[in-house]
């Protein structure tokens, strides 16, 4: 029994030892598979990789053979260009051998003949031949030297310009023709509209300006033309606001007593201005002048400002030029005076030159306001000055605006005509010239006469007047009787 069991565990140990056997075969024959397939992807990759290569070294050697042959192209072209300036070349130089030939040829001619002249006459002969070329060649160093100091000169004036407008910090915003009033609050609002608009009805026919009640916010949009006008119907109604008792006959009032202080305004501005161009004292007629230039626009630039732009830009040209700073500026500053003057006739400029020739100013300062529209040569130089100022400042970008002037032009027409009939006190052009009221006197015009005058004034409107759309003419006659209790 002993021994059947001992040959069942010989048994078993052989079985076991067969079974590890064949696994280790199993994994050893598992590990060459995986070995050969690894070998195998291994060579495929290098192989793609090797084709990657050939495929780029291929698209590398048609572009460079692409290349080369666009370079072979590019030297045959520049070899026949070559070819061909060596012919024109050729010819050239056959040209030149040839009249070379020919002026050789007529110099031996030459020689011969003086060979039989005197000797008086010969150096007769060469003289005239040296002065023609001394003349030619003067004639062309001085061409030359006139070119290049006309070349100086503009450039040397193009950076004194620069210069001078770059040190100006000039305003770029121009006034327009509406002024808004800010009211404290919405009754304000409704005090300033009154009962069925009646003081707004009575504030535009006092000042002559469309008034504009904003329905969201609180404020009154005053709209004219005339900044003169604006200006008083603004002054006339922040004196209501705060006053705060608003009905027609204060309108009245307040607006006579803002008119009447239109005079010491339009002084201050005038005074303003001479301060803030630097050119001393004037006289009262010219200070009160130069304040109208603030309520007057060419162009929609305002007046004043353009002209103290232009005294500044002249006289820091005159100070690059060593020329007389002040005096420049002076003359700049007083140039488009005549623009607030009455003219019967003549231009703005004869006007202002006329005026300052009166006044005792300098020669250099009339002749600038007469002359600054012109381009002579022969001009003063300080007129010269006031003109280059004049046209930098008009110039500049923003500064003007041609079709809100010729508005402004279309709306004045028509209060000048309208002021022609007989009859007629007052003309105002309101909402932008589609309107024209006009206030009669009650003893001149009855109320028979008043739709005739509307009629005529709308005939000449038609046939005198260039305008868009339609324009309403409004007469308005008014019979007041007032009497004194004492």
């Amino acid at each position: 029994m002993g021994d059947s069991w001992s040959w069942l565990a010989l048994l078993g140990g052989l079985a076991a030892g067969a079974g590890a056997t064949l696994v280790v075969q199993a994994w050893r024959r598992r590990e060459d598979l995986l070995r050969e397939q690894a070998e195998r992807a291994a060579r495929e990759v290098a192989h793609q990789e090797r084709e990657r290569g050939l495929d780029e070294a291929r698209r590398l050697l048609a572009a460079r053979e692409a290349a080369v042959e666009q370079k072979a192209q590019q030297l045959e072209r520049r070899d026949a260009d070559v070819q061909a300036r060596a012919r024109e070349m050729d010819r050239s130089a056959e040209q030149a051998r040839t009249q070379a030939a020919a002026v050789i040829a007529d110099a031996k001619a030459r020689l011969s003949d003086v060979g039989a002249l005197p000797v008086s006459e010969a150096r007769r002969l060469l003289l005239e031949t040296l002065d023609k070329e001394l003349v030619e060649e003067r004639a062309k160093r001085v061409q030359r030297a006139d070119e290049h100091a006309r070349a100086e000169a503009e450039a040397r004036a193009r950076d004194i310009v620069l210069t001078t407008v770059q040190r100006l910090p000039l305003d770029y915003v121009a006034k327009g023709s509406t002024t808004v009033v800010h009211l404290p609050s919405d009754e304000m609002k409704g005090r300033v509209i009154g009962r069925e608009g009646r003081n707004v009805k009575a504030l535009e026919a006092a000042t002559g300006c469309d008034v504009l009640v904003d329905t969201d916010q609180p404020l009154v949009t005053l709209s004219c033309f005339d900044p003169v006008r604006r200006e008083i119907a603004r002054d006339a109604l922040e004196v209501l606001v705060q006053d705060g008792r608003i009905q027609p006959v204060r309108i009245e009032e307040v607006v006579a007593e803002a008119r009447a202080r239109m005079p010491l305004r339009i002084r201050e501005e005038g005074r303003r201005a001479l301060a803030e161009a630097a050119v001393g004292e004037a006289p009262d007629e010219i200070v009160d002048l130069l304040g109208r230039l603030a309520f007057r626009t060419s162009y929609g630039q305002n007046v004043l400002r353009h002209s103290i732009e232009a005294a500044r830009v002249a006289g820091g040209i005159a100070a690059e030029l060593r020329l007389d700073a002040r005096l420049a500026r002076r003359a700049a500053l007083f140039h488009d005076l005549g623009k607030v003057m009455d003219l019967e006739q003549g231009s703005h400029a004869d006007a202002a030159g006329a005026l300052l020739r009166r006044l005792g100013e300098p020669p250099q300062v009339v002749a600038a306001a007469e002359d600054h529209h012109d381009d002579r040569r022969d001009l003063d130089p300080y007129a010269v000055l006031a003109h280059v100022g004049d046209a930098v400042s008009a110039a500049r970008p923003g500064a003007r605006h041609e079709p809100a002037d010729i508005q402004a032009q279309r709306v004045a027409d028509l209060e000048r005509l309208a002021l022609r009939f007989p009859g007629v006190e007052q003309a105002y052009a309101l909402q932008a010239g589609r309107e024209v009221r006009v206030l009669v006197n009650a003893r001149q015009v009855d109320d028979a006469q008043a739709p005739l005058l509307a009629r005529d004034i709308a005939r000449a409107v038609e046939a005198e007047v260039r305008y868009v759309g339609e324009v309403r003419v409004t007469v308005v006659r008014e019979v007041r009787a007032v009497e004194v209790a004492r």
